[in-house]
């Protein structure tokens, strides 16, 4: 007996469908790749407190380039305990540590305890190279905070980025630039925030693993689509 049109699988339809599919969720995975948007930055920043970071081309240390303005304290830390609930801890490993005053020239010793360093209040040039801490999905992170609000930047080399809605999301008003050398992430007036970066091949990586699930999500559900019709047309048979 003939097959009718009705019960010929259609399997033009069915390939329109899971192109479209296929189509929408690449179109979500690359929106994700697009820098995280952020609010507008606080303003009243002093002048003379900024901060630049530069991360090492391993991406396991960083050096900092800080001056202060009118201030008595700065804390080189780390994230506590559970996201810091249990507060900061000690930031280990910090080397070449030197505290200058800009104003007469002289290099002060301060005093540290967990972390935080104090010091006759005046204006100071300060620098010093730290470990990096690790993040999320194998990544790595800045945990930066400030006693008054500071303008910052920090630059992240080849083969690193950040900005990635999943892998390295941007907060506190930051902004993400693309240079020949690397990744800028820029922040006005911040007193707390913290920089995640990651290996661009994280994104492959990432976008693979994802898209599997896709194609398995499409699959199933045309598969399901098309069990459901064949059931359909068999009732109107009988």
């Amino acid at each position: 007996m003939r097959t009718t049109n009705r019960d010929r699988p259609d399997h033009r339809g069915t390939a329109l469908r899971l192109i479209s599919i296929w189509l929408i969720g690449l179109a979500v995975l690359f929106l994700l790749a697009a820098p995280a948007a952020a609010d507008d930055a606080a303003a009243g920043t002093p002048a003379g407190n900024t901060a630049v970071y530069t991360v090492a081309e391993d991406g396991k240390s960083f050096t900092a380039d800080i001056y202060l303005t009118d201030l008595d304290t700065f804390p080189i830390v780390a994230e506590g305990l559970f996201w810091g609930l249990g507060g900061d801890a000690e930031l280990k490993g910090v080397t070449d540590m030197v505290l200058t005053d800009t104003d007469t020239g002289e290099v002060v010793t301060p005093k540290a305890v967990n972390g935080v360093l104090t010091f006759p209040k005046g204006n100071y040039h300060l620098t010093f190279t730290a470990p990096i801490e690790g993040g999320l999905f194998g990544g790595n992170s800045l945990y930066l905070t400030y006693p008054a609000k500071f303008d910052v930047t920090v630059y992240i080399p080849e083969p690193y980025t950040t900005g990635h809605l999943v892998l390295g999301k941007i907060n506190e008003g930051g902004v993400v630039s693309h240079t020949g050398s690397g990744t800028v992430v820029t922040y006005t007036g911040i007193e707390k925030t913290t920089v995640p970066f990651y290996d661009k091949s994280r994104e492959m990586v990432l976008y693979v693993f994802a898209g599997v699930w896709v194609l398995i999500l499409i699959i199933a559900i045309v598969r399901y689509r098309s069990l459901r019709k064949r059931q359909m047309l068999k009732k109107k048979d009988f």
